[in-house]
């Protein structure tokens, strides 16, 4: 079995002792200013304690997607190590398509009281590192939006009112009919690559006098929503509808990888494990991964990582060890850590195995995730299938309209649809 990294070696022993993993004091992180990143930039970034952040949507493990006033609920799951239970509080932001904040005060857009509060829903069991489990639901009868659009939910310590992180959502009106219809062709060049280009039909109401300078639509691969892209093409020549899609240099990449694990709560070998010890603290090494000779996880791809279990769940020190022969910075994200690219999920040499490694905190269920390489300033698609391979992909079009009354971007429609 490898050995830890010293660096760790006082958090493991806390967590032996049964005190878990110390609350950094740390200020928060900031995301690196690098284009076309997996999660939109400041959204996800929570404290290093913190872990499996999520948000999703009324169906289950679905987008944070929901009809405005609709009944649908949006959940908002993540666990705490160490320390003891506490309470948190939410507030919301209204935010515009490129997810800035809106001009719009929480008077304008929520009904009723502006803050909640929630607290823990479970405590884990004896195993070392313990947690507290934390749900909250919304829109519930205390935080209740009135105005569709993008929205930041933040979440504060109860008691500081200390700022600790913030998840996207999205509300729609579902005003107007929207068809989505996805085309794919092969691209030129030495890769050969697979790319989905994303066509949106969308009928609007009537009484939208200047549509075509009111409505703008943006669309998105899989939850990458720091990868939604604005349509660059609009035919108006039908009355009453309009039709938006990205032109072929902006169109996906069909055939970006995503690879999954499942992690039983009570972790043996066989399966993504390579080796495991269930001592005091548990640790596995999961299956190496070789740069282009891996198959992702067949199907269709929607981004539901999401099946990770409660307070009964179990924490293991993981080590996942990538090969490849090129050089550069690699980062591990994927569903357990909300798609972000984090400085302490980077991809180090190690002289040990002479793989790039990581540890980190891994929860028993199912995860998915990816490899990411950084050039310059640039996220890199690391980690694509071979041309043909059968993953799917869901993408998302989202329509907006410029509410000039409100002084606010609305979200009139949001139309789905998986590659063919």
């Amino acid at each position: 079995m490898a050995r830890f990294r010293p660096e760790w070696s006082l958090i493991l022993l806390l967590a032996v002792a049964g005190c878990g993993v110390p609350v950094p004091t740390a200020p928060l992180a900031v995301d690196p200013n690098w284009r076309e990143p997996f999660a939109a930039p400041g959204f996800g970034v929570a404290p290093p304690a913190f872990r499996h952040v999520s948000l999703t949507g009324p169906a289950p493990g679905g987008a944070p997607i929901a009809k405005l006033g609709s009944g649908g609920t949006l959940e908002l799951r993540f666990d705490e190590l160490g320390g003891d239970p506490r309470n948190f509080a939410v507030r919301l932001r209204h935010l515009n398509h490129d997810f800035r904040e809106s001009a719009l005060l929480p008077g304008v857009f929520l009904a009723g009281a502006q803050e909640d509060q929630f607290g823990s829903a479970g405590v884990s069991g004896s195993e070392a590192p313990r947690f507290t489990h934390y749900r909250y639901r919304f829109p519930n009868t205390v935080l209740r939006p009135l105005v569709s659009g993008a929205y930041a939910l933040d979440v504060f310590d109860g008691a500081t009112r200390a700022r600790l992180f913030s998840m996207l959502f999205f509300l729609e009106d579902e005003t107007g009919d929207a068809g989505l219809e996805l085309q794919q062709y092969m691209g030129a060049g030495a890769s050969e690559r697979r790319m989905t280009q994303p066509f949106l039909t969308y009928q609007y109401p009537k009484e939208f006098r200047q549509p075509s300078l009111d409505i703008r639509v943006t669309f998105s691969q899989s939850q990458f929503f720091g990868r939604m892209r604005e349509a660059d093409v609009m035919d108006q020549s039908e009355e009453g509808e309009l039709r938006y899609h990205l032109s072929r240099p902006r169109a996906f990449n069909a055939g970006l990888a995503v690879f999954g694990w499942h992690i039983p709560e009570t972790a043996a070998l066989g399966g993504a494990i390579r080796d495991v010890n269930l001592g005091a603290l548990a640790e596995l090494i999961l299956n190496r991964h070789t740069d282009g000779l891996e198959l992702p996880a067949p199907g269709s791809w929607q981004n539901r990582g999401d099946r990770v279990s409660g307070a009964t769940g179990r924490y293991y020190w993981t080590r996942f060890d990538f090969e490849t022969a090129d050089a550069g910075r690699y980062f591990l994200t994927g569903t357990f850590n909300a798609w972000r690219l984090d400085p302490e999920m980077e991809l180090k040499p190690d002289a040990g195995s002479g793989m790039r490694s990581v540890w980190f905190w891994l929860k028993s269920g199912t995860h998915h995730y990816r490899v990411a390489a950084v050039e310059g300033d640039r996220v890199m698609d690391v980690l694509t299938g071979t041309p043909f391979h059968d993953q799917r992909h869901r993408y998302h079009a989202f329509v907006w309209y410029r509410d000039r009354q409100l002084g606010a971007d609305r979200l009139l429609r949001v139309a789905s649809e998986i590659d063919p």
